[in-house]
């Protein structure tokens, strides 16, 4: 019965992790909007402007301005989540 439970939750769980950890190359998405972003990986709008006010998130390697509107780099914020660089 042990065995079954863990195959169970194995099965399951395993296909609920790999999605989650390759949501942004399973759709070819790396720049989305900072609405986009903050939908995906559960900051507000405000947080995130923070974190660029602060300089955590860093012009040109995490986000850019284009045509008045942000743009996160969701490769460079993955790392950035990981590794706090």
């Amino acid at each position: 019965m042990v065995n079954f439970v863990f195959d169970f939750i194995n099965y399951y769980m395993g296909d609920f992790v790999k999605i989650g950890n390759n949501s942004f190359e399973q759709y070819g998405v790396r720049w989305v909007t900072l609405d986009k972003c903050a939908e995906l990986v559960g900051y507000t709008k405000d947080a995130l402007n923070a974190l660029r006010v602060k300089g955590k998130l860093r012009m040109d390697i995490h986000w850019r301005k284009r045509e008045g509107r942000i743009f996160i780099d969701m490769h460079a914020f993955q790392h950035w989540i990981e590794t706090g660089k």
